[in-house]
């Protein structure tokens, strides 16, 4: 079993990848929680330093990238530097983000933790701060998302779908997406949003779970 799964790994190498779904900028703040705030019964938090990574639909592509897979991003950031370095770092990872357009109408959703340390050792996530507009995208920017992934589609060996509920991936998009790829003769591999109903991804070849 152990030999046949490294097989399967080692031939994932040189085939293409085309990634649609929510990009996320993580960002965690660390520090020293020493004491209590006199203000508020909350922890005060000492920073001593930053750290930036894309998360989302952009670690899938990440881990993609490093099992050997070429990967083309197709997703959507805000007008802002959030959205810049979310475009940007994949690249530098040879993630094909072309596919990467900005939204006028909402920020790069951003997830910034706060960590402290207690007695210098234990590390405690204090608190996280969700920057984000989760609506529907307008009719005009799913129109351009279902163009470029038509416009790619027929480069890929696979259509992967990653839904993290930010509003990028509607029904109606979703569908047409997969129907799009079954018409190409794509796979297409969902790692759905925790639903109750995944009724939009009807069709897909394969969905992971995603319930409690």
């Amino acid at each position: 079993m152990t030999s046949r799964l490294i097989q399967l790994v080692e031939s994932f190498g040189g085939h293409r990848v085309l990634l649609v779904g929510d990009l996320i900028l993580d960002r965690y703040v660390y520090g020293d929680a020493e004491r209590i705030s006199p203000e508020a019964p909350v922890p005060v938090l000492r920073q001593q330093s930053q750290e930036e990574r894309v998360g989302g639909a952009g670690s899938v592509a990440a881990n993609l990238r490093m099992l050997g897979l070429d990967v083309m991003s197709i997703g959507a950031v805000g007008n802002a530097p959030a959205g810049e370095r979310v475009r940007t770092q994949p690249a530098s990872d040879q993630i094909n983000t072309r596919g990467v357009f900005t939204l006028a109408d909402r920020p790069t959703t951003t997830k910034t933790r706060f960590i402290g340390l207690a007695q210098h050792r234990h590390r405690q996530q204090l608190i996280r701060v969700d920057d984000e507009v989760t609506r529907a995208v307008t009719d005009g920017d799913g129109k351009r998302l279902i163009a470029l992934v038509e416009s790619v589609l027929s480069s890929a060996d696979v259509v992967c779908l990653e839904d993290y509920e930010k509003g990028l991936l509607t029904p109606l998009i979703c569908q047409e997406v997969i129907r799009l790829a079954r018409s190409a003769g794509k796979p297409v591999l969902v790692d759905p949003a925790r639903t109750r109903d995944y009724g939009k991804y009807r069709g897909a070849t394969l969905l992971s779970p995603n319930r409690s």
